[in-house]
């Protein structure tokens, strides 16, 4: 066998080795495809592997003495003998699991009610005092942490010989390398699921505790989509857990942890800290983005890693992936053409591959690799944010970037900033809007004659970009954020509404372009009527450019659906499932943009049809909530919006509870944002508010009022929501005995309404708020 031949067959028996004994034989007909011999060689080392039960071959090295090991490997028990039997509460299905410690079984609850279960057993000859206590620290662990991405403990308890055991949630996933190339999943969404990781991480180090053998297979991807952490059998908490001997590996004391995902300071022996885990997070970002290990380390190897790898850095992964040898094997690929297979995974070609992981990336992810702990990320969470930042369009901090790599990053967001972007900008800050459209266009006018030459696909690329700088421009000016009044911002875009006929003359892809960006901006205002104005032209206009199908058209559809669904206008429904229609025809139905299809067109059926058509709305809810709760990095404002609707829905329906449950989550979301005052997070507030007095508990409710009322800038508060907020407030100022005696909240009560007074005058006129003043003035 030529050496290379047995490289290549010890490389393939560990990573067969590193997944669950149930999803071994899957992985080994994957790997060897096409290759009987192979398969036979391999298969024969996994029988050899499992007749030892499985302690040597697993690259887990545990805090054991040489007596320790001596005892593991003599014990006569099999693991499968156990399949069957009954342990307390439990009858013992399936070996699904085995590591350095213990064995993992699936079983069932047999007592009071079915449930499915993992049990997790340690190895009778492992049961020294320090494992007793290591098993035990594990229990109290997992009992302390309670996140939607961390398995969660259920039960406890000793099988008759002593052997103590954990009963754990069962999770039916796949390691989230297997599960992301199965599912064929992008660069962007393989980011924003590990960025769900990093935060479940990021969540125990706030609890203290450091997981300390993270890897692909300690993190199962749900059949929900979600990401479960597993394994803190080697977990150690942060404060006060006393340290247990640990040698170098020619005293027979080993470390317990996984070489090819451990960082540096592990493989010394050094103090862990949460440093550890973001290393080995940075290998798991590694493998899922470029395919290739950083590090060949087998356990012919150990002795070199052990004295750090500062001598073998990583490359970075761009390199790797375009370098495949064996010091960045492919992990899931025994043959073929790897590079193409690998992006193949990933839905890009290699080229594009490439492409995505230089720059950015890849300083990403070797700055978490850093073999010194202080050059690394601080946190999980710090690791989240950068590429929350690169999924945003935004500069990243690994890139310690110049002026112009910002600038690049700014062009790249928005494109080019042209004639109309130039005169809002400057109209923002001088005022003298008139003045600047009459010099920008004269400039836009010179740039246009020299390009008369240029296709309409010039045109259209120079539309979006004086789309896109005038979103950005008037999201920056939202009085939500700024505290500015609104009147400002309003008269701006009415004033570059009525000048867009003449400006745009003969340009219809630039005007439908900026009628639909003024219409986005209007929106977020909540200016409905003016969003519909501006919508139905675009649309009108997309359609005679591009037809029925364009993408275009559907934004269009759904923006002036919105706005009639908001007006109670029942027409909204055939607009929206028009848009869904035509989105189902040009993106994959988990998709973010059918998702957002699916909400605006419950949002219609409940809020505008006749009668309300509830059921069909939640449904529609709950597909989109579920894909965005999956990709929640890249589209929390969605996610935030999908769920308060669907509170708001519940509210209306007379289902008050899950109303109230819904919009906490949608609060939580919109509250976990960089920006986080908006008028969603007003009116999510407002909403809660109602939900929690329909339960009865008005002190509750008033509480919401009052912040409803301070995240509502001027010249938003004259709306119909604000009526109602005051009268709200008027009616459970009313209900509390106590109010006289309560000067804060009646003199607090007063001033909202005294501001309010000459605004609801003007805009405000019918009855309720009439009694609210009248109420108010008492």
């Amino acid at each position: 066998m030529r050496p290379d031949s047995h490289d290549r067959i010890d490389e393939l028996f560990h990573a067969v080795l590193e997944y669950p004994v149930r999803d071994r034989t899957g992985r080994l007909a994957h790997l060897t495809a096409g290759n009987d011999g192979l398969r036979r060689e391999l298969k024969s080392l996994l029988a050899a592997h499992a007749s030892a039960d499985g302690f040597l071959g697993e690259p887990v090295f545990g805090v054991l003495s040489d007596a320790d090991l001596s005892s593991a490997t003599s014990r006569s028990g099999d693991a499968a003998a156990l399949i069957g039997a009954q342990l307390g509460e439990y009858r013992i299905e399936e070996l699904i699991g085995e590591g350095g410690m213990g064995v993992v079984y699936r079983a069932v609850r047999t007592v009071d009610y079915q449930q499915e279960v993992a049990v997790k057993l340690v190895h009778r000859g492992l049961l020294s005092d320090a494992l007793r206590r290591r098993f035990h620290a594990e229990r109290q662990t997992l009992a302390r942490l309670r996140h939607d991405s961390i398995s969660r403990l259920i039960d406890g308890g000793s099988t008759p010989d002593g052997s103590p055991y954990l009963v754990m949630e069962y999770i039916d996933g796949r390691p989230i390398d297997v599960s992301c190339d199965d599912r064929v999943l992008g660069v962007r969404d393989r980011i924003a699921l590990f960025c769900e990781v990093c935060d479940a991480v990021h969540y125990a180090h706030q609890n203290l505790v450091v997981h300390r053998d993270l890897k692909p297979t300690n993190i199962l991807i749900a059949v929900d989509g979600r990401p479960k952490l597993l394994d803190f059998g080697i977990a150690k908490l942060i404060q006060d857990e006393p340290r247990i001997a640990c040698g170098d590996a020619t005293t027979g004391v080993f470390r317990l942890l996984t070489p090819r995902y451990a960082a540096p300071e592990q493989m010394r022996g050094d103090p862990v800290t949460t440093a550890a885990d973001v290393y080995s997070l940075g290998v798991i970002l590694y493998e899922l983005l470029s395919g290739r290990r950083p590090f060949d380390l087998d356990c012919a190897g150990l002795a070199a890693a052990n004295g750090g790898r500062g001598a073998n850095s990583p490359v970075s992964p761009s390199a790797a992936f375009s370098r495949p040898d064996r010091a960045s094997a492919r992990l899931n690929d025994p043959g073929g053409t790897p590079a193409a297979r690998v992006a193949a995974a990933r839905s890009a070609t290699p080229h594009a591959l490439r492409k995505a992981l230089r720059g950015d990336l890849d300083n990403i992810v070797l700055k978490a690799m850093e073999v010194e702990t202080h050059r690394r990320y601080g946190s999980a969470q710090e690791l989240a944010n950068e590429l929350r930042k690169y999924l945003a369009g935004l500069p990243v901090a690994a890139r310690n970037g110049s002026g112009a790599y910002r600038a690049a990053k700014f062009v790249r967001r928005h494109k080019a900033t042209v004639a109309l972007s130039a005169a809002l900008a400057l109209a923002l800050v001088t005022g003298a809007v008139g003045t600047s459209f009459g010099l920008i266009e004269a400039r836009r006018d010179r740039r246009l004659a020299e390009r008369q030459r240029n296709t309409a696909v010039a045109a259209q690329r120079e539309a979006e970009s004086v789309a896109a700088f005038l979103k950005e421009t008037m999201t920056s000016a939202n009085p939500y954020q700024t505290g500015r009044d609104a009147g400002t911002i309003l008269d701006l875009l009415a004033d570059a509404g009525d000048r867009i006929d003449t400006a745009y003359a003969g340009q219809p892809a630039a005007e439908a372009a900026v009628r639909y960006a003024i219409a986005e901006t209007y929106a977020g205002l909540w200016r409905w009527k003016d969003v519909e104005r501006h919508a139905a032209r675009a649309l009108q206009v997309n359609r005679d450019l591009h037809g029925d199908k364009h993408p275009t058209v559907a934004d269009c559809l759904i923006l002036l659906g919105r706005a009639r669904t908001f007006a109670v206008d029942a027409r909204a429904v055939d607009l929206q499932a028009e848009a869904l229609a035509i989105r189902r025809g040009l993106f994959r139905e988990d998709s973010p943009e059918v998702a957002w299809s699916k909400a605006v067109l419950a949002f219609a059926l409940w809020h505008a049809a006749s009668p309300p058509r509830f059921e069909e709305a939640e449904l529609l809810y709950l597909d989109a909530v579920s894909v965005y709760r999956r990709k929640s990095a890249s589209y929390p404002m969605k996610l935030g919006m999908c769920l308060h609707s669907l509170g708001a829905m519940y509210g209306t329906a007379g289902r008050h509870a899950e109303a109230a449950r819904a919009l906490d989550q949608a609060l939580a979301v919109y509250r976990s944002m960089p920006v986080q005052r908006n008028r969603y997070l007003a009116e999510c507030v407002r909403s809660r508010s109602n939900a929690v007095a329909s339960l009865g508990r008005h002190d509750e409710a008033m509480a919401l009022l009052r912040e409803y009322i301070e995240l509502t800038p001027p010249g938003f508060r004259s709306d119909t929501q604000a009526c109602d907020a005051v009268t709200r407030m008027t009616y459970f100022l009313e209900r509390r005995a106590e109010c006289a005696g309560s000067p804060h909240d009646a003199a607090f009560f007063r001033n909202a309404a005294t501001g309010y007074q000459e605004l609801f005058a003007a805009d405000c006129n019918d009855d309720t708020a009439s009694t609210a003043l009248a109420t108010a003035s008492r």
